[in-house]
């Protein structure tokens, strides 16, 4: 908390500001690593005051991360979201690296590690890469909630 007390300059509490940003750096690297390098489908527009990020990692599915601004480098809230043929073999191999996660690693890195694969990017990507035979595939929103029914569009 910034305090002002009687006698404090104006200078005191730049200086603590400045200290209290410090502290969020390594969050905000990890959210513009994920912004820059993943294909980021919630937020629709991510900014840095969200710890939430839900981002395509190929054949229809998705992962969603929260990221605990306070450790942000430590594994963060998983959940994937997809045709449960792609992704029980991805869940079992992220429960079965998890003694691999290296804190001085960023996330996606961690993850890609982890789980043996890349994953797409947004710039890189053309839309022909995707299949759109499955509406709900690309059902992102619904009503404002993530859709709960998933297709078995492998």
């Amino acid at each position: 908390n910034l305090q002002w007390e009687r006698g404090s300059s104006l200078r005191d509490v730049v200086s603590q500001f400045t200290h209290f940003l410090t502290r969020y750096q390594s969050f905000w690297e990890v959210m513009d690593d994920f912004d820059t390098h993943l294909w980021v489908l919630e937020p629709e527009r991510p900014s840095r005051d969200s710890s939430l990020r839900r981002f395509a990692i190929g054949n229809h599915c998705s992962l969603q991360l929260k990221i605990d601004p306070a450790v942000p480098r430590n594994l963060p809230e998983v959940h994937f979201l997809g045709a449960d043929s792609v992704i029980i073999p991805l869940r079992d191999r992220l429960n079965s690296g998890l003694a691999q996660w290296d804190p001085q690693m960023l996330p996606r890195r961690n993850l890609e590690e982890i789980l043996q694969q890349s994953f797409p990017s947004r710039q890189i990507l053309e839309k022909d890469d995707f299949s759109v035979e499955c509406a709900m595939c690309y059902t992102y929103r619904l009503d404002g909630a993530i859709p709960e029914i998933i297709c078995d569009n492998h």
